[in-house]
């Protein structure tokens, strides 16, 4: 909570197979979250790499993943090479989170989305600013077998999006895939 984080940039090592991963703030588990965590009031500035993401939460028990308590709220990011927020983990919210990124697609070939919630369900993604350019805004999105579940009940609602230069791939505000019971 309240952290100023700058300038990470991992690269990927010539000798190596692993990808050159940066997280300004990364949350994971293979079991449940019993008690509550709370992300939030962080200025992250220029998280950079083959995949930078600002923040990354992610529990997962194999097949499937797992129950978060987590909230990301009221954070100001700005600057990352894939995504701001990405979510792997059911039970996360993500609110009143101001996102801004001009990085494009020719200097970082892997941006992807500044909000990604990927095969979780009782997600929250409410109230956010998202102010990007060649990439998508906000994505959640189920999957279509027992090991990738689809996402269910899940609420994208009062989100303020703006889109500039929009790519051939990635032009979307938000985007919703295989998402059942969910506004």
């Amino acid at each position: 909570k309240d952290n100023e984080i700058w300038n990470l940039n991992s690269e990927k090592d010539s000798s190596s197979t692993a990808t050159a991963s940066s997280r300004a703030i990364y949350h994971m588990s293979t079991i449940a979250e019993v008690n509550k965590t709370v992300i939030s009031g962080n200025i992250i500035r220029n998280v950079f790499g083959v995949e930078g993401d600002a923040i990354h939460v992610i529990f997962n028990g194999g097949n499937a993943h797992l129950d978060s308590r987590t909230s990301i709220k009221d954070n100001d990011i700005d600057g990352f090479s894939r995504r701001a927020i990405k979510v792997q983990a059911n039970g996360v919210k993500v609110k009143n989170n101001e996102i801004e990124s001009k990085q494009l697609k020719a200097d970082f070939p892997n941006l992807n989305t500044a909000i990604d919630i990927q095969y979780s369900s009782g997600c929250d993604v409410v109230g956010n600013t998202v102010d990007v350019q060649d990439m998508g805004c906000i994505q959640v999105y189920g999957g279509n077998s027992a090991n990738l579940p689809n996402a269910r009940n899940n609420v994208v609602k009062g989100n303020t999006v703006k889109l500039r230069q929009p790519s051939n791939i990635n032009g979307y505000a938000i985007y919703c895939e295989r998402m059942y019971d969910s506004v």
